[in-house]
C-alpha cells in the first residue's frame, strides 16, 4: 500500500479477482480509488459481485483476460483460486492436496487492450494486479498497447514449474524488462508447508 501511496495510483485493474480478496485488502488499508477487476469463475464472480454491489468505485466483469478475444475453458481447482487455464504439474498438486482440479467451466475471454478505452477515459496512474496461475505473459500479450499507460504491475509467478506451459521466473522479469519495467518488491505467496520450500512469490515492477 505504501508503494502505491508513492506512485500515486487511483485506479487498479484486478486480474483475476477470485472472490474480491484483493479489493477487499486495498479497502481495508485505506485505498479509496476506482478498483475493475475481472473474474471467469461463475462460483467466485457471484460473491465479487456481491461484495462491489456495495462499493460505487469497485467496478467488476465475469471474464478472464488473455492474448486473444474469444472463448476457452478453465479448469476449476477444489479451493477455487488456483484454478487455471492451463493444466496443474504434479509438484503443485503434491504441496497443495486441496488445489487439485475437480471440474472445467467454459469462460469467455477478453484483452486488455480492447476493454482499456472504455475503463480509462482520461490520463489516470494505473496499478496493474494480475493473479492468473500461469497465464500472466498471456494477459500481457493481451496488453501490449495498455501497457504504455500502466506505471506498475503486481504478479504472482513460480520459482518452479506449477502449471503445465507457465513462464519461467527468469523469462517473466526478462519479459518484463522488455516493457520497460523493473521489480520494485517481491512478496512470498506459495510454499510448501512441509517443507518449507518456497514455489511462488508476488513481483511488482514499475517503469523506469
Amino acid at each position: 500500500m505504501k508503494q502505491m501511496e508513492s506512485f500515486g495510483n487511483d485506479l487498479v485493474l484486478d486480474v483475476g479477482a477470485n472472490a474480491g480478496q484483493f479489493g477487499q485488502e486495498l479497502r481495508e488499508a485505506g485505498y479509496r480509488g476506482d478498483i475493475h477487476s475481472f473474474e471467469p469463475l461463475d462460483d467466485a464472480f457471484a460473491i465479487l459481485a456481491q461484495t462491489a454491489a456495495r462499493d460505487a468505485r469497485w467496478n467488476v466483469k465475469n471474464c478472464a483476460l488473455g492474448a486473444e478475444r474469444g472463448e476457452s475453458v478453465i479448469h476449476v481447482s477444489n479451493n477455487s483460486f488456483s484454478s487455471s487455464l492451463l493444466g496443474m504439474l504434479p509438484t503443485h498438486e503434491e504441496a497443495a492436496p486441496e488445489s487439485k482440479y475437480v471440474r472445467d467451466q467454459k469462460i469467455s475471454v477478453e484483452t486488455l487492450d480492447h476493454l482499456f478505452p472504455d475503463i480509462v477515459s482520461r490520463k489516470r496512474s494505473i496499478w496493474l494486479k494480475i493473479d492468473t496461475q500461469g497465464f500472466e505473459n498471456q494477459v500481457i500479450a493481451g496488453a501490449k498497447r495498455s501497457l504504455a499507460q500502466i506505471d506498475t504491475v503486481q504478479m504472482e509467478v513460480s520459482l518452479t514449474p506449477l502449471y503445465d506451459g507457465a513462464l519461467s521466473i527468469e523469462q517473466m522479469i526478462s519479459m518484463m524488462s522488455s516493457h520497460g519495467y523493473c521489480i520494485v518488491d517481491v512478496e512470498p505467496e506459495f510454499c510448501d508447508q512441509a517443507t518449507g520450500r518456497l514455489f511462488q512469490v508476488n513481483l511488482t515492477f514499475h517503469r523506469y
